[in-house]
């Protein structure tokens, strides 16, 4: 038996192994692919989604918030929990609306929320830019 028997010998005993190792080494960058293309598309939908809120915030308080206040004659103009509230629905509404169908449910799809959850998770962002924005 010469050297190149062994080594054919070797080679067939170890090329299963040798191939599964490689199979397993290409599902692992598989995953590796996946969750960075999940996490970059998480983090693009959470950005335009933080856009979104922001701008229809913005606008509601030029907009609807102003003509509260100028409607109120109790004084300091300050909104009650029911207009807040009011408001808050509204802001909900435009948010959805600037993203249209097609991008809520993209964004349901990427975030795997509920229509329900994310109306909630809007309206606590919502509530986070219109305390930012008082802060300024």
């Amino acid at each position: 038996m010469d050297f190149t028997d062994f080594g054919l010998q070797v080679w067939e005993a170890l090329a299963p192994l040798v191939l599964g190792l490689l199979g397993y080494g290409v599902m692992l960058a598989n995953k590796w692919i996946n969750g960075r293309i999940k996490n970059e598309e998480f983090a693009r939908g959470l950005g335009r989604l933080n856009l979104v809120i922001v701008d229809a915030v913005k606008e509601l308080n030029q907009t609807v918030v102003t003509e509260y206040r100028r409607a109120k004659t109790n004084g300091d103009g300050s909104l009650t929990a029911e207009e807040k509230a009011k408001i808050r629905d509204l802001a909900i509404e435009n948010v959805k609306s600037y993203l249209g169908m097609k991008g809520v449910k993209e964004l349901l799809r990427i975030f795997g929320l509920s229509e329900k959850e994310l109306d909630s998770r809007i309206a606590a962002r919502v509530d986070a830019t219109v305390f930012d924005l008082k802060k300024r």
